[in-house]
């Protein structure tokens, strides 16, 4: 049966990892959360970002282009 738990290390490790072989805490690069402290990791080559890092970035990235489409 597929663990529905999304903080299964399964679901974050980089690929070609043997991360679960290791004991090796997961963190967000951005705010340095534990995987068990937030909903998701999103892992890229060497790096993680959270869901709630994701969420700030795409506040900033819209408000920026609010600004832009004001001030054309």
């Amino acid at each position: 049966m597929a663990d529905t738990n999304t903080n299964n290390t399964e679901e974050i490790k980089p690929p070609e990892s043997d991360a679960l072989n290791e004991e090796k805490a997961y963190r967000c690069s951005f705010c340095g959360k534990d995987v068990n402290e937030v909903f998701m990791l999103v892992a890229g080559p060497a790096v993680f970002i959270c869901d709630e890092c994701i969420e700030k970035a795409q506040e900033l990235v819209r408000a920026k282009k609010e600004e832009q489409a004001r001030d054309s």
